[in-house]
């Protein structure tokens, strides 16, 4: 409690960076439910992001997303193009996507980047987390999906869709989540291997508390921080999409004026 008491009294800013200097900036994302962000109406299917400096909140335009579905998984992929998952079966343009695929939106136009029947995803699986490392896919289920004898990946836990299969990415268990929460939005960090992550309900992991709609951060050497607080503003919303901007030419902040993390990566 004395932490989270801490934690409100530094964040001046509705989901501020924690440490500004040491995260990615521009964090985009959506949430399981309509909120007032900024004075900014967003609704469950949208993304939108908050400039660090100045505090405007921007929603993101996605093509061919009706407002009948949540978005449950969205990255921003280097080539310009976004990867969404959906809640419900909906078509894009002339598209269907199930909720374990994944969509790939370019152009004004959809693919199948995750075709969920075809990789052995039972019907019923929802894909609730979507991002990318080393060029492949990175996904995350909201119940245990069984791939193999030797491959079963928990809702905590992320997958990577390779060259040779999929395989496990990321335990979360291992890593010390409680098993009993869902890892429901992903982001890696291609500039330093760091994994952002938010979970459906609140919790206590290495002993740092936080929320459903607060997003921390996790690398084998580095262990656990949160990156950022959710703000009033979501009352109660969960955080289920984060991506950060691949437009960016520095992860360093610069917008802001500081220039601590430099990286010769995109965000």
């Amino acid at each position: 409690m004395a932490a989270r008491v801490l934690l409100a009294i530094f964040l001046a800013s509705p989901f501020a960076s924690v440490a500004a200097a040491q995260n990615p900036t521009s964090p985009r994302v959506s949430l399981d439910q309509s909120v007032v962000w900024s004075g900014v109406t967003l609704a469950d299917e949208q993304v939108a992001h908050r400039h660090p400096a100045t505090g405007a909140v921007t929603p993101v335009v996605l093509a061919l997303l009706p407002a009948t579905v949540d978005l449950t998984g969205y990255h921003e992929a280097s080539d310009g193009s976004v990867w969404v998952a959906l809640d419900t079966a909906t078509f894009l343009g002339g598209l269907l996507v199930e909720p374990r695929d994944v969509a790939r939106i370019a152009g004004g136009s959809a693919t199948l980047l995750l075709d969920g029947s075809a990789a052995g995803i039972p019907d019923g699986v929802r894909v609730d987390a979507v991002t990318a490392a080393a060029g492949d896919l990175v996904v995350s289920f909201d119940q245990a999906v069984r791939f193999s004898a030797a491959l079963t990946a928990e809702d905590e836990d992320l997958v990577a869709f390779t060259a040779g299969g999929p395989a496990l990415f990321f335990e979360g268990s291992a890593a010390g989540l409680d098993p009993g929460l869902d890892l429901d939005a992903a982001h890696v960090d291609a500039a330093t291997g760091e994994i952002y992550l938010s979970t459906d309900a609140a919790g206590t992991v290495a002993g740092l508390a936080f929320g459903h709609g607060d997003l921390l951060a996790w690398r084998a050497d580095l262990g656990w921080r949160l990156v950022a607080a959710a703000t009033a503003d979501w009352a109660g919303a969960d955080l289920d999409a984060v991506s950060y901007s691949s437009s960016l030419l520095f992860a360093d902040d610069f917008e802001t004026g500081g220039s601590a993390r430099w990286s010769a990566t995109v965000p």
